[in-house]
């Protein structure tokens, strides 16, 4: 009932001819591109491994369907975790898509897109079709001369049958809407001794101007900051310093480790003799010794992410951000992927999948057996098995 009822609520923004949920999703084989190659395509073949999003737009290489192409592309890992293939259709031929589906700022090397040069799997979707206005061009200066589908996500189930329609949103909010759906048909799978099969996310908040540093305060309640130097501030003079790990031991500044392309989370075992740091783009969360006398051993690779993304479209990326430990001594961290958690020896145990991508996270409430997650503006709490460490408030 619950899938059923948010398939109701997008439905309500979509064009009422479009397939709805519940109708028998048509099986389609189509010429398609994936990374400027040529690829074949059938609906069926990729219902099963799980959950499709078909996804139509009118026409490559335009403003809306950049963005659109870009947003998917983005998310994904996301998608991914929740057992779904994206497959977008246009009327576009296959030369075009060869070219957008590897074009860095929209398709990213990671959507495949099919022609439907003939507009007839858009019609088997009940999608409405209107002509190109004469004279039309693409962003690069291409014409446009096939029909443009109305812009609609169908989330097609294993069985065949649609789960959400979703149109009449902006491109950025259908996929975020498709994201949910997937999303929503699959119960979050447990992690032993971590989380529970079907714990919920609960939605803390939304629409933050960014959402970062998370922290419990003592009485179990938690405070998060809006990151990063003021819009209205001017750009600080001079040159910015280098990422670096630093210490601070009684009044003096030292610096311990310069050799980390992207830093960014940081966090100590429980014991506080290993030192965990983020490399958002590099494929490892990355692990020190602590020696007696505070100085770091050699660096190491502690755990892979399934976040990485060496086509990323900024550069090869894992998204990895924020980092968290429970008091068994597991990782958590915040990625491209979601939550990864890892257990002491740096061993994948599962990955927990948030509604946008995460930035960091820290346990919190009275007992620490909440975790709290914020990322793209909002803030999320799970609840779990496993208790965060309380030796101190991170």
């Amino acid at each position: 009932m619950k899938t059923f009822a948010f398939s109701l609520l997008l439905l309500a923004g979509a064009t009422q001819a479009a397939l709805k949920p519940g109708d028998s999703a048509p099986d389609f084989h189509a010429t398609a591109a994936l990374a400027g190659k040529t690829v074949d395509v059938q609906l069926q073949a990729a219902l099963a491994k799980g959950p499709v999003v078909v996804y139509f737009y009118p026409a490559a290489f335009t403003g809306g369907c950049n963005l659109q192409a870009h947003a998917f592309a983005e998310n994904l890992p996301r998608f991914t975790a929740a057992g779904a293939t994206i497959i977008g259709v246009s009327g576009d031929g296959i030369e075009r898509l060869r070219e957008f589906s590897a074009d860095p700022e929209t398709c990213a090397g990671r959507l495949t897109v099919a022609s439907d040069a003939d507009g007839r799997i858009a019609k088997g979707f009940d999608i409405q079709l209107s002509e190109t206005p004469a004279g039309r061009k693409t962003t690069k200066g291409q014409g446009i001369t096939h029909a443009r589908a109305e812009r609609t996500s169908f989330v097609v189930g294993r069985d065949g049958r649609v789960v959400a329609t979703v149109g009449g949103l902006a491109p950025e909010a259908n996929v975020d809407a498709a994201l949910k759906a997937v999303q929503a048909l699959a119960p979050a799978p447990a992690i032993p001794g971590v989380v529970a099969a079907g714990t919920p996310i609960v939605v803390l908040g939304d629409a933050f101007k960014g959402t970062e540093g998370p922290l419990a305060l003592p009485d179990g309640s938690l405070v998060f900051t809006d990151s990063g130097r003021n819009a209205n501030q001017p750009a600080p003079a001079g040159e910015v310093a280098p990422p670096v790990v630093y210490r601070l031991r009684q009044g003096r500044l030292e610096r311990l480790a310069a050799d980390i392309t992207r830093l960014n989370g940081i966090q100590l075992s429980p014991d506080e003799k290993t030192l965990y740091v983020a490399n958002t783009s590099g494929e490892h969360v990355l692990a020190y010794e602590i020696h007696a006398d505070g100085s770091l051993g050699p660096r190491r690779d502690f755990a892979r992410l399934a976040g990485w993304r060496p086509d990323a479209p900024n550069g090869a990326s894992s998204g990895a951000d924020g980092l968290a430990v429970d008091a068994q001594g597991r990782l958590y961290v915040a990625s491209s992927a979601g939550i990864e958690v890892f257990d002491a020896q740096g061993q994948a145990l599962g990955v927990i999948s948030v509604p946008k991508q995460p930035q960091n996270l820290a346990f919190a409430g009275p007992d620490k057996k909440q975790l709290f997650v914020v990322g793209r503006g909002a803030a999320w709490r799970i609840a779990t098995l496993a208790q965060g460490f309380t030796g101190r408030a991170k």
